[in-house]
């Protein structure tokens, strides 16, 4: 009878195992013979650029929220400048003042004369020091406000104090004589 039972139970295991495979297959196909592609996602749409062009009315009225913000086209967010200093120096005799301190402050951009008060407020920049030929050339970040500069070179003889400004090339070039 145990034989008899394994047998019923084998072959009710068969069956289940048949009818499994046959609904895993889906039972069937199509008629035609092929089949249709899958359908495609929609083609993105490319949106317009934003236009960043203030209101007109906006510019005579006072911003509440940072979408109400008017900032000119030629804006540049940088807080600095790259200047370049070309200094040199020569003696009355027109030797070169090689191994001289010099040294460079940033100054109110309403000074004028050496004689002003407001120089004792001056910036201290940098200190150089020219080369065997009396040169000092030098690249130093600044904020891109600053406009003058005052250059005192170390030495006596000469005009050692020079108050110069900065052109829009970002380019500073001076000879003490």
């Amino acid at each position: 009878m145990t034989m008899q039972v394994n047998k019923q139970t084998i072959q009710i295991a068969a069956i289940c195992l048949n009818l499994s495979l046959l609904t895993a297959c889906g039972g069937g196909g199509s008629d035609s013979g092929s089949s249709a592609p899958p359908p495609s996602a929609p083609a993105p749409t490319s949106a317009p650029a934003p236009d960043y062009t203030p209101d007109a009315t906006a510019l005579d009225s006072s911003a509440n929220k940072s979408t109400d913000l008017y900032v000119e086209t030629d804006f540049t967010f940088d807080t600095y400048k790259v200047v370049t200093l070309d200094i040199s120096a020569t003696d009355p005799n027109g030797n070169a003042l090689g191994n001289t301190l010099m040294f460079i402050s940033v100054i109110d951009s309403e000074i004028t004369e050496l004689d002003d008060e407001r120089l004792q407020n001056k910036e201290l920049l940098s200190v150089a020091k020219t080369d065997e030929n009396g040169s000092m050339y030098r690249q130093v970040e600044i904020a891109s406000t600053v406009t003058k500069l005052l250059i005192e070179l170390n030495t006596l003889g000469i005009e050692n104090e020079v108050i110069v400004t900065i052109n829009a090339d970002n380019y500073v070039s001076y000879q003490f004589k």
